[in-house]
């Protein structure tokens, strides 16, 4: 017969997080210790996250990966998980090499993903299992710009499609106009845009934590189903973009274009 722990043997109880979420056993009283976690986590979502991450937080969330097979119906999380996130043009151009492996120059398909090795900026990652939710954040890629910078890069992806042979001028135009003046070359204001990026990719129990519909409920922000991945080291994913002409038409004008566009600035700059 298998052996059921007693309340005073488990740091966690029966239940994981018992008060908030409930269990199947009874209405089980948060320990001392999930309580602190709770405390952690609503921190975390709040003010304590990316570069500012508590180490108390890390140690806490390391613990719990000791836990799984222990409660893995809210530790263990659903097999494919996002991450909504906005990056310049120039960073995305930086690994253009690796996305041409998945497409190629003024392809008429018009491929929106490819296989891209994400490196992150902190040891805890914001992920979740809600597409829904990420696409959120994907969409809010402008939230804090006066432009919507996702849009004029479409636009110009377009543009090109239509005619791979467009003058640098029309670029110049269409970006002058959008901005309402720019102030760099062409090459430099079409680098400064965000765009959008939607990853994805498969979960293994350890590397991340958490079901979203649970995290919701010890949450600061009750509406990501946040799933937290608990490392710094890279991870292949799926990275998808909505916008059509990105990678086969914008990019590769880009670069085939550089030098003209660096050359292309407004009157007062020459």
């Amino acid at each position: 017969m298998k052996y059921i722990f007693t309340f005073e043997e488990k740091a966690y109880g029966k239940e994981l997080f018992g008060e908030p979420l409930g269990g199947k056993f009874f209405p089980e009283k948060n320990t001392k210790r999930e309580n602190e976690i709770i405390d952690l986590i609503k921190r975390f979502t709040s003010i304590s996250y990316g570069e500012n991450v508590d180490p108390n937080f890390v140690n806490a969330l390391e613990e719990l990966k000791a836990s799984l097979k222990d409660y893995p119906e809210v530790l263990i999380p659903e097999s494919i998980v996002y991450r909504g996130i906005k990056m310049k043009l120039e960073k995305l151009m930086s690994f253009y090499n690796e996305i041409s492996k998945s497409t190629s120059k003024y392809d008429k398909s018009c491929p929106k993903i490819f296989k891209h090795n994400y490196i992150p900026d902190s040891t805890i990652q914001s992920w979740t299992d809600n597409k829904d939710s990420a696409m959120k954040f994907y969409n809010r890629v402008n939230m804090w710009d006066k432009k919507d910078s996702n849009k004029i890069i479409q636009n110009i992806g377009e543009l090109i499609f239509k005619n791979q042979n467009v003058s640098v001028d029309e670029i110049y135009k269409l970006l002058d106009d959008f901005y309402d003046g720019i102030n760099d070359s062409v090459y430099q204001a079409l680098l400064k845009n965000n765009i959008g990026l939607l990853y994805q990719c498969n979960t293994k129990p350890g590397e991340f934590l958490f079901k979203g519909k649970y995290f919701n409920k010890l949450s600061s922000s009750n509406y990501e189903f946040e799933v937290l991945r608990i490392s710094k080291e890279p991870i292949i994913c799926d990275a998808v973009t909505t916008d059509p002409y990105l990678l086969s038409f914008t990019i590769p004008y880009i670069l085939e274009h550089k030098k003209e566009l660096e050359d292309k600035k407004p009157p007062s700059n020459l």
